[in-house]
């Protein structure tokens, strides 16, 4: 897979803080809250099968999801955002939008309790052996 540009990198970036801002209190408040972990894009890369679309994990101090955004914010139609099905190796996942400052975010939760995860390197780790599993065909 090829690397993204540091502007794909800016955004996903922009992403998380608007997605921390917004969503951090409630965030908070739920029981499964982890204070060592932060919202971020983790393991990125453009999505096999769907030209213009990154797919990558969504970390939360809460959880973690699949996540699929366009390659830029200027490809989406936030008017006509609605559920996306994604088929990778591993399965078919059903994300749900969320409109952001005029971008996209459609996420799939795969994992509500991240109790066991140490830091924000252990999540880091977690999500890349997420994205390798749901990229691989079961055997």
């Amino acid at each position: 897979m090829s690397a993204l540009s540091m502007e794909q990198y800016r955004r996903l970036e922009r992403l998380a803080r608007e997605f921390s801002d917004r969503h951090l209190r409630a965030l908070k408040a739920r029981p499964e809250f982890h204070p060592r972990l932060a919202v971020d894009a983790l393991c990125f890369a453009p999505c096999p099968g769907r030209p213009g679309w990154l797919v990558g994990a969504w970390l939360t101090p809460c959880d973690l999801s699949l996540a699929l955004v366009r390659e830029s914010a200027e490809a989406c139609d936030t008017g006509t955002a609605g559920p996306q099905v994604l088929e990778l190796p591993r399965g078919e996942f059903e994300l749900e939008p969320e409109i952001m400052a005029g971008d996209i975010l459609w996420r799939c939760l795969l994992l509500n309790d991240l109790g066991d995860v140490d830091d924000m390197g252990e999540a880091c780790r977690l999500a890349q052996r997420l994205m390798d599993k749901v990229m691989t065909a079961p055997e």
